[in-house]
Order: structure tokens, then C-alpha cells, then sequence
């Protein structure tokens, strides 16, 4: 099972908002403010929902328990980031 799946698979007890912060992150490299601004939701949750589910993801994928994955703006390399 490759990374992407084992993410899909772990975030399938989770609320659809949820769900969608983590992956348009981790898969997609949204920053905290793309998220804010996509999900209609102020940044300071963006960060508590990633901040809360980074324990539960990492258990289950450890190919995303590096703090790039994690910290605030794009991800080198990612869709729309600055590489």
C-alpha cells in the first residue's frame, strides 16, 4: 500500500473537513493560508486541526512524520510551492 493510500485509510474515522485539511497538506502542499481561505475557516484552526492530527497520521504513515509535511507555508517540490 503506498503512502497516499495508507493516509486515505488512516483518515477514514474523521469528519470530511478533516480529512480534507490533512490531505490537501500533505499530499498537495497547501499552505496554512490556502487552507484558511479553501475551507472557509480561520488559520489559527487550520493549524490546532494539523497540530492534532499529525500524532494520529504519523502512527499509522511514518513516511509523513517529517516537519515539512507539518509546518506553516508550501512544501518545496509540491503543487504551487516555491521550489
Amino acid at each position: 500500500m503506498s503512502a497516499h493510500e495508507a493516509l486515505r485509510r488512516a483518515l477514514e474515522p474523521f469528519h470530511t473537513l478533516v480529512q480534507e485539511c490533512v490531505v490537501q497538506r500533505l499530499l498537495h502542499g497547501r499552505s496554512h493560508a490556502e487552507l484558511a481561505a479553501t475551507l472557509e475557516m480561520p488559520q489559527d484552526q487550520v493549524k490546532r486541526i494539523l497540530d492534532r492530527m499529525r500524532p494520529w497520521v504519523t502512527k499509522f504513515v511514518g513516511y509523513f512524520s517529517d516537519d515539512r509535511f507539518w509546518s506553516e507555508g508550501p512544501m518545496p517540490g509540491q503543487d504551487g510551492a516555491a521550489g
